[in-house]
Order: C-alpha cells, then structure tokens, then sequence
C-alpha cells in the first residue's frame, strides 16, 4: 500500500507490505498516540512542551511497532502511476 503524507510545507510516499493496514485513519490515530510516548517527540522549551514529529518518526513507527517479520516500510519517490491514500498532519 502506498499512502501520501502531507504535512505543513511538503509531503512524502511511504510504502507498507500489504496486509497490514485496513483503515488509514486508524492508522494515523495509532501512530499519534504512540509519538506521545517517545522522548524523542516531546519538546520542552522555556516551560512550554509540545510534540514535534515527521515522516521518519512516522517510519520508525511502521517499522517497529506495526510490521513484524523481515517485511519493512520505506520511502518511495517514484508515485506517479501508482493508487495512493493519504493522511494530512
């Protein structure tokens, strides 16, 4: 499955090895709540915090938490004749 990312200034394709997303929405929820638990995507500065994530995070989270096996997701430049769906961040 190919689906499109779309965040404020620019966007990236991702790839996921069939089977292992059924709804995207889903999907993006997922992916939110689990970014709220790495400290890695919490900023904190001068006593304000907030999230900060992007399309390697989103990576990241395919790769460890939702596909299992030898299977991965990646990145893909290349979309143009290919079926797609897409999240907004």
């Amino acid at each position: 499955m190919y689906i499109k990312l779309f965040f404020d200034y620019y966007e990236r394709t991702v790839y996921i090895p069939d089977g292992y997303v059924k709804d995207v929405k889903e999907l993006q929820n997922n992916f939110l709540e689990w970014m709220k638990e790495q400290p890695d995507c919490i900023v904190d500065k001068k006593g304000q915090s907030g999230y900060s994530y992007n399309e390697t995070d989103f990576l990241r989270y395919l790769n460890t938490v939702l596909i299992s096996g030898g299977e991965k997701a990646y990145f893909f430049d290349n979309i143009q004749k290919k079926k797609y769906k897409t999240i907004h961040f």
